[in-house]
């Protein structure tokens, strides 16, 4: 029941909060405005979710999936190229 009225909440201030800024910015920087609006609220998602993984998991090494480098990670050393497939 919280998490809904939460939700309820976060609709209500999020569309108020939008029509506002739109209704106070100028029409010529308008764009501008909502483009850097949602460049934060990704970054921001993003810094959340890696900050989640480190708080949930008690990492402190950053051995973390959104770090790693190789693409052949977890790939076994010994592991040879794939057989070809028989539909080519």
């Amino acid at each position: 029941m919280l998490l809904a009225v939460g939700g309820a909440g976060h609709a209500v201030a999020e569309v108020s909060g939008r029509t506002l800024l739109q209704r106070l910015t100028p029409q010529t920087v308008l764009t501008r405005v909502f483009g850097v609006l949602e460049g934060l609220d990704m970054a921001g998602l993003a810094i959340g979710a890696i900050l989640a993984q480190l708080v949930t998991t008690g990492a402190t090494d950053f051995d973390l999936a959104p770090f790693a480098i190789s693409p052949a990670r977890g790939i076994p050393p010994t592991a040879g190229p794939r057989a070809p497939s028989p539909l080519h």
